[in-house]
């Protein structure tokens, strides 16, 4: 009878690892787009243009004074993956996603309290789920 714990337990695990992914957020690097490009190799980067609209690139890279990348290619139908370029100079800042401590301390917090939760509803104390 014990393998149905120990099925619960390897499917909350799973569940906690598949949301590990979201304890990141947008950050802006600098000092410049061009010099951070120039060092760094983000497997995706979200732009915000001087006209206060956004872009987020795939495989970013930085050709002489151009930004290119990936767009597109989603879930959404007709949403095709195409080449973007941005110049440079209209790029007003650019974000790269970053583990966030904060983030992960809280999602950590609440699965534990949902097992506590959990746990006291059955009837059985805590350190025995």
């Amino acid at each position: 009878m014990k393998s149905a714990p120990v099925r619960r337990r390897i499917v909350a695990w799973a569940l906690l690892f598949t949301y590990l992914p979201a304890c990141t957020s947008w950050r802006v690097v600098g000092p410049t787009p061009g010099e951070y490009l120039q060092t760094q190799r983000p497997g995706e980067i979200q732009v915000t243009l001087t006209d206060n609209s956004q872009a987020k690139l795939r495989a970013p890279a930085l050709f002489g004074d151009t930004l290119v990348g990936t767009v597109g290619g989603g879930l959404v139908q007709g949403d095709t993956a195409h080449q973007a370029s941005i110049p440079v100079g209209d790029v007003r800042t650019l974000e790269v996603r970053k583990f966030s401590i904060g983030k992960t301390f809280g999602l950590f917090n609440l699965v534990g309290l949902v097992a506590i939760v959990i746990c006291a509803s059955g009837g059985r104390p805590a350190p025995s789920c």
